[in-house]
């Protein structure tokens, strides 16, 4: 039975933390890999990717694997030089603070990241901010095709935690509360230089709205919300490059951690191994 999809077109902006400072740039680069991997698995090709980082990372130059996939679906990847403005200087600086400093480095890079894809394709009618170390479903850009039209968006609720170093996943109804890679939204809530070396975090909402928050922003604006009943996202853990990693230092919630992951988790199956394309990470 055909199932009719509306005419949408996504562009997915990936910010890149810098060479500068992460801990383990190789793991930066394997993690980028995979999420870019499990975009490429789409069912619809509906979309184009901009990578936002200071430096490119290596496989977007020298891997001919990749290079020859991106051909093949069919859709536009872009790098996009993000050199007009340091990495962050985090070095000596408390977790919390360097947190705040890695998310204000995140936004300004999504928002010249969204400039770029809205200057180079009239035809984008979505936006997608997707951290680069987590996975998409294979079926995401076509779900959304089925369900957003007039200008609604799309919040994930429901996802999965992948707990890398043990190979298990848990699911979650919360998802958005935990995770930035949570909210599609419509072009008309972006307001967007015609120069994309001029844009900054606030000409977007995901510069300017928490994803804990991204929900109450629409329903505020009278935007009509779709949320998935499946799990189509999937935030991947232990990686030692996650931004909120300096969350996971005390005891206690280390502990929690633990036992979730006894408690709560399940052994990874080849069916989800299949949809989120896991055979390719490799982050820890």
């Amino acid at each position: 039975m055909h199932t009719k999809t509306n005419q949408i077109k996504l562009g997915v902006v990936i910010p890149v933390k810098s060479k500068r400072v992460a801990k383990n740039w190789d793991i930066v680069c394997s993690c980028l890999k995979s999420t870019l991997s499990s975009l490429l698995s789409q069912t619809n090709d509906a979309y184009c990717v901009a990578v936002v980082g200071h430096e490119c990372p290596y496989f977007l130059k020298n891997d001919a694997i990749i290079k020859q996939t991106f051909g093949q679906k069919g859709s536009t990847v872009l790098f996009v030089d993000a050199m007009d403005v340091s990495p962050p200087a985090t070095k000596g600086i408390p977790g919390a603070t360097r947190q705040l400093l890695y998310e204000k480095d995140r936004c300004r890079k999504i928002a010249k990241g969204i400039a770029m894809l809205d200057a180079n394709d009239v035809n984008l009618t979505y936006y997608f901010a997707l951290d680069a170390d987590d996975l998409v479903s294979r079926e995401f850009v076509n779900d959304l095709a089925m369900h957003l039209s007039s200008d609604s968006a799309a919040i994930i609720q429901v996802g999965y935690f992948f707990y890398n170093q043990h190979n298990r996943i848990r699911i979650t109804n919360e998802f958005s509360t935990y995770c930035g890679s949570s909210a599609v939204l419509p072009k008309s809530l972006f307001s967007l230089p015609a120069n994309p070396v001029l844009a900054k975090s606030s000409d977007t909402p995901f510069g300017k709205i928490s994803h804990v928050h991204m929900m109450q922003y629409l329903e505020k604006n009278q935007v009509n919300i779709y949320i998935p009943s499946k799990p189509y996202l999937m935030y991947v853990l232990g990686t030692g490059e996650n931004i909120s990693s300096h969350y996971c230092s005390a005891l206690l919630v280390r502990v929690k951690r633990w036992a979730a992951k006894r408690l709560l988790t399940k052994a990874i199956d080849s069916q989800i191994i299949n949809e989120f394309t896991l055979t390719q990470v490799q982050c820890s």
